[in-house]
């Protein structure tokens, strides 16, 4: 009797392990992993963005807690306090368009934050890789003026705040608010915000924007934990969701402009350090605590807190963010954290490339002229 019961067991493993298989094989598509296809909207995309690495005269904004900012996009002369410009006004100024045009890239916000000490080890990867694709759409935030880094940008999409250097939350969430009160500036159909170790697919990004209506109310990116966050505030415990900096998030405009009473002018860096949260939660809090927002989960957002080398090779060129990191194994062994490209798509050598995304960046955009300048023919 123990020897049938045995055989059934195995039986019905081998039967779960064979299902496993078939199913994830059946939901992979494109076996093995070709040259990926876009559609129109992404084929201009991509056909254009050569045409905007611009090389035109960098100017610094200088932006900090005190907020004191300059801009051409509202004809402003010398610095003017951004408290002094009045949020009615703002909102007044800005139509929220309701026409069928598509999202485009030009209809993009993506702050990038970042600080001196990671202009040479993370930003390198982000400017070889996605940002010349949305280079009119970047704007970076952070803390050291670099010439070598600012003439990659345009004009005026590279500015040195006056917050910390320090890569905790006092210094992060300033960077946030700095990215905010420029956005509100001039807002355009989305606000997103990403780390400078976030890989942006930017066709995807667009394309995915592209399903919401700007002019809702969206909060669009992952979570990184699986319910929602408790914190003090005022003495009560508040649960509210808020979606992960580090795989990236985008919020509507209109959205955007509904947290002005709540972020604008240094709120959010006031908000976030009074109760002291991260800048992400910060920006959770007053969306779905005060405004009342639900979040809008896409799983094709990725940040390093979660296992990387899950995702399918043959799912990458899907994906809108990935990211790289480390963590460590019961505290004793220290092992990276990047994506599995699983022999499938060719890979850089680990120094050249550890985080893996260079490889898959031009594996997926090959004729891009970072990819050709690393060498990807002999991949």
């Amino acid at each position: 009797m123990y020897y049938h019961l045995r055989r059934t067991v195995f039986g019905v493993i081998f039967l779960c392990i064979t299902v496993f298989v078939l199913v994830e094989f059946l939901l992979v598509d494109d076996l093995p992993l070709a040259t990926p296809t876009y559609d129109a909207k992404h084929l201009k995309l991509l056909k254009d963005y050569k045409a905007r690495r611009t090389k035109k005269s960098r100017k610094v904004m200088v932006i900090g807690p005190t907020l004191y900012a300059t801009s051409n996009d509202i004809k402003i002369r010398g610095e003017v306090n951004i408290d002094q410009l009045n949020a009615v006004d703002i909102e007044a100024a800005v139509q929220l368009s309701g026409d069928n045009t598509s999202t485009s890239i030009d209809d993009l916000f993506i702050g990038v934050k970042s600080s001196g000490k990671f202009h040479k080890v993370r930003l390198p990867l982000l400017l070889d890789t996605w940002i010349p694709f949305a280079r009119q759409a970047t704007f970076l935030i952070t803390d050291v003026d670099d010439e070598e880094v600012k003439a990659e940008f345009e004009p005026d999409h590279y500015h040195v705040s006056r917050c910390s250097s320090s890569h905790h939350r006092v210094g992060l969430v300033c960077k946030v608010s700095v990215a905010y009160d420029l956005y509100i500036l001039k807002p355009r159909r989305w606000f997103c915000m990403a780390d400078d170790d976030t890989y942006i697919n930017i066709p995807n990004l667009v394309y995915t924007l592209a399903q919401y209506d700007h002019t809702k109310d969206w909060y669009i990116g992952k979570p990184s934990l699986k319910y929602p966050i408790r914190v003090n505030i005022n003495n009560r415990k508040e649960s509210f969701w808020f979606l992960t900096g580090g795989a990236g998030y985008c919020i509507s405009q209109s959205l955007a402009l509904k947290m002005i009473p709540y972020a604008r002018g240094g709120k959010l860096r006031e908000l976030a350090n009074s109760i002291r949260i991260p800048d992400d939660v910060a920006v959770g809090y007053i969306i779905n605590s005060i405004l009342a927002v639900d979040i809008t989960r896409v799983p094709t957002f990725h940040s390093h807190l979660e296992g990387l080398w899950r995702i399918s090779p043959y799912q990458l060129k899907d994906q809108v963010t990935l990211s790289y990191g480390e963590f460590s194994s019961s505290g004793r062994r220290v092992t990276s954290n990047v994506v599995n490209t699983g022999g499938i798509i060719p890979t850089f050598p680990p120094p050249t490339d550890p985080t893996r995304l260079r490889s898959v960046h031009c594996y997926l955009y090959p004729n891009a002229r970072e990819c050709s300048r690393f060498g990807i023919a002999s991949l």
